[in-house]
């Protein structure tokens, strides 16, 4: 360093000199370097790993807030008929209720006003 007020290790860290001395004594790569290529590789997988998961949930959190549509009377009906398993149709259900049903689930989970 060019400057002999600044220490490569802060203040209270080595001089020059300490850290020459320290380098002949053992100078392996092991006292200098102690990440090892398997555990670099293995801090790059894991780092991969979070960035994948931290934009999955920013995209679920970016989609939650999209404004979604109401579903259409036909669509609930054919929901309802399969789901509760009218062949025929919904003859024996009031379609109002259900329309009114499904609005309130939708309302609760944020779609439509």
């Amino acid at each position: 360093m060019d400057d002999p007020n600044i220490h490569a290790y802060g203040e209270g860290g080595p001089d020059d000199a300490e850290i020459g001395r320290q380098w002949r004594e053992n100078s392996s790569l092991e006292k200098w370097f102690p990440l090892t290529a398997e555990e670099l590789e293995r801090l790059r997988a894991d780092n991969a790993a979070l960035r994948r998961e931290a934009h999955s949930w920013w995209t679920a959190a970016r989609d939650a807030l999209k404004l979604r549509e109401p579903l259409a009377p036909e669509v609930i009906e054919a929901a309802a008929a399969e789901a509760f398993g009218y062949e025929g149709g919904l003859q024996e259900v009031n379609l109002g209720d259900l329309l009114h049903f499904a609005r309130v689930l939708e309302q609760r989970h944020g779609i439509g006003a």
